[in-house]
């Protein structure tokens, strides 16, 4: 018991030491592998490591043409702790930042609950153990703790609250600037979308510790809210202009599969059972106590609140959700995010309420018993559970290390690098990515990585437009499969070319035509076809691969086969088939015949049903824009467009065509681009749904597109 005591009371002094080891053991797979180190594949916005692996080095704001066919980059948010990512390899930065995250979540919760709370050393080391391991599998799929989608915000949430409290605190005026300073700190270091919540948290801990200044801390609370928002204004000023525009806007609840009450129990009944021991621990202390704890009381009508809430969310925003504009696409349910915060808080507080009398003992008929307080006794068994708990995830993690998720296979494929290098050779062109649900190791996104422009992936936000065209590229699958209609249309932000929702047939080749049109990928400028299994269709080339002999027979290994592989270095790469599509239309072309449509549902049907010949010569137009067309189209237009220039926000086009024409470019109609035919203003309208339409006399023309909305630094 001594040495036990002793050994607490060094660690008592010497926290940073103890959390940087637990940190360390906590983030070591994402390590200690070099380049063949763990990634998270589903990372809680499924493509968050390939964009910012894409902007090294940054491929141009506002406009990022990475994502699908061209995305506002502002409306995406700029983090501070990005820049690791232009300083260090991708592995090693991803690496660190896990470890920092950890880092920060475990020693500032002890720091929180020692200096505000005043809680004994246990307690607060139990909340920290737990909170900065953040094995929350109902959190946004967290089952193995923090994610890079999280940025600094949740790990740093007990941070932000110690500092806040802090300059309540401090003397002088300087808390007035620090206040303002924390807040822009903390904008550029969490997601904007997660800071309602995290501002949720704080609240709390106004009533868990009541202020000695109150007046000077809603006067920092203000600063920080503030300081958030000025930092986040180009983002969220880019957001708000373009969520009318975007799928989010339309989004509205599935009519026929709403989430039943059992289903929304369920739930939030996961994260009971995430949390079960910091919550048994508070019950556990709120039983034993031996006079009411206010602190806990406090914790539990939150966590009740927030509970409840997401209990009867679906239910909710089903009366709502219809009258909130483009709002209706925000969630407000992600109050879950701070619920494992409230329970680990509430743990600790009830281990502390514990009475130190009470004694757990044993006793020896031929020897002295022993006796330990009971509140450690309860310490030891929670540390236990949690390092078991860790012991599980590390199984985990390595067993997807050695099936493909790490950072050389998914990120160093050489055969992607090789597909890369053709940016600099080749006419501009686009890649579609075929998902596989039996292997969840390949999301679209990843292609990002490699600086290739893709028509797929996981964005937050984009057009409505370009939701309704995807919607027909997908048609034959959705048409045969509801489910992937449901989670295409009320569920996520994923543009993919889904898999059926049992998954291909195992052994035989995919017909890509049961699945998808392959017309409409060829007129978005998809040149090339990446799949994890084998396609068939007449107008797909198979490339030939170097590897993927290699490939097979690395896949055929067990798993710690292919582990043993990793750490020496030998890896050939996830095992992939690239192909060549022969239709593939060009990204700017001129079209001599236009087909005109009284709405949107005869437009996507006429461009479902249309020949790539017929979509390489015609412009598809809504009524609406049909007098944006020249009157003198001719079916035998010939000319040529050439790209003198081309960067993520600006295009350069020398044009000739014979006879008056409507330009086509394949880059996603939005109101913010503008156009010059000749050094004058010309009106880009929407052709063929989803892209950019201009009309052209006949003759020799320069034409500059320009991506110029109101917040752009340049003009």
């Amino acid at each position: 018991m001594i040495r036990l005591t002793k050994a607490l009371a060094w660690l008592a002094s010497k926290p940073a030491l103890l959390f940087l080891a637990w940190s360390f053991w906590l983030s070591a797979e994402y390590l200690v592998f070099g380049s063949a180190s763990y990634v998270r594949i589903h990372d809680n916005g499924d493509a968050t490591l390939p964009m910012l692996l894409a902007h090294v080095p940054p491929h141009g704001l506002p406009w990022n043409a990475l994502a699908l066919c061209g995305l506002d980059g502002w409306a995406w948010g700029v983090q501070l702790t990005n820049f690791m990512f232009y300083l260090l390899p991708g592995w090693l930065a991803y690496g660190l930042f896990m470890w920092l995250q950890r880092f920060i979540a475990g020693y500032f919760m002890h720091r929180l609950l020692k200096d505000t709370l005043t809680l004994s050393l246990l307690p607060g080391l139990f909340a920290s153990f737990f909170y900065s391991q953040f094995t929350q599998p109902s959190n946004n799929a967290s089952w193995a703790g923090f994610t890079l989608y999280d940025t600094l915000g949740l790990p740093g949430l007990p941070l932000l609250i110690w500092l806040l409290y802090r300059l309540m605190n401090s003397k002088g005026w300087w808390w007035l600037p620090g206040g303002l300073f924390l807040g822009m700190a903390f904008g550029l270091c969490s997601p904007y979308a997660f800071a309602p919540f995290i501002f949720m948290a704080c609240v709390s801990w106004v009533f868990l510790a009541p202020p000695g200044k109150p007046f000077r801390l809603l006067l920092l609370a203000g600063l920080l809210i503030l300081g958030c928002g000025l930092i986040n204004f180009p983002t969220l000023w880019a957001s708000s202009l373009n969520a009318p525009l975007s799928h989010r806007a339309a989004w509205l609840p599935n009519p026929t599969q709403a989430r039943s009450w059992m289903g929304n129990l369920q739930f939030g009944w996961g994260f009971v059972a995430d949390n079960a021991l910091p919550l048994g621990l508070a019950g556990f202390g709120f039983a034993l106590s031996s006079k009411p704890n206010r602190r806990l009381n406090i914790l539990a009508g939150f966590l009740a609140l927030a509970l409840l809430f997401v209990v009867s969310y679906e239910p909710l925003m089903a009366l709502v959700q219809s009258h909130l504009g483009f709002l209706a696409g925000f969630q407000f349910n992600r109050v879950y995010l701070i619920i494992p915060f409230l329970a680990a808080v509430a743990g600790a507080v009830g281990l502390d309420s514990i009475p130190s009398k009470w004694k757990l003992a044993a006793a020896h008929e031929e020897r002295q018993g022993w006796a330990t307080p009971l509140p450690m006794a309860i310490f030891a068994l929670a540390i236990v559970l949690i390092v078991g708990q860790s012991v599980s995830v590390k199984k985990k993690t390595l067993t997807e290390l050695a099936g493909g998720a790490n950072y050389s296979n998914l990120y160093q494929n050489p055969e992607l690098l090789e597909l890369a290098a053709k940016i600099k050779t080749e006419p501009s062109f686009r890649i579609a990515t075929v998902a596989n649900t039996s292997d969840p190791t390949l999301h679209p996104g990843f292609a990002w990585a490699y600086g290739l422009e893709t028509v797929d992936g996981y964005a937050n936000l984009y057009p409505k437009r370009y939701q309704d065209y995807w919607e027909a590229v997908i048609g034959p699958l959705i048409k045969a499969d509801p489910d992937r209609y449901d989670y295409f249309h009320y569920w996520g932000n994923r543009v993919y070319l889904f898999a059926p929702t049992g998954g291909f047939q195992n052994g035989s080749n995919v017909r890509f035509k049961d699945y998808y049109r392959l017309d409409l990928l060829s007129l978005a400028n998809v040149r090339y076809l990446v799949s994890p299994r084998p396609l068939d269709d007449e107008h797909l080339t198979l490339l030939p691969s170097a590897v993927r002999d290699a490939q097979l027979k690395w896949a055929a290994q067990s798993k710690s086969k292919r582990m043993l592989s990793l750490l020496r270095g030998n890896n050939p790469g996830m095992l992939l088939y690239i192909y060549e599509n022969t239709e593939v239309i060009p990204r700017y072309f001129l079209t001599g015949e236009v087909r005109v449509f009284s709405d949107k549902t005869g437009l996507l049907a006429g461009l479902a049903a249309a020949t790539q010949l017929e979509l390489n010569s015609t412009a598809y137009l809504d009524k609406s824009y049909a007098t944006n067309a020249p009157a003198n189209l001719s079916a035998d237009n010939s000319g040529s467009v050439s790209v003198l220039a081309q960067t993520s926000d600006k295009v350069h086009l020398d044009v000739t065509n014979n006879s008056a024409a409507i330009l086509v470019a394949a880059n996603l109609y939005n109101p913010n681009w503008k156009a010059t035919v000749d050094g004058k203003p010309a009106q880009i309208f929407p052709a063929d749904e989803a892209f950019q339409g201009i009309s052209l006399a006949a003759g020799h023309h320069q034409v500059e597109l320009t991506y110029r909305p109101p917040y752009a630094f340049k003009h």
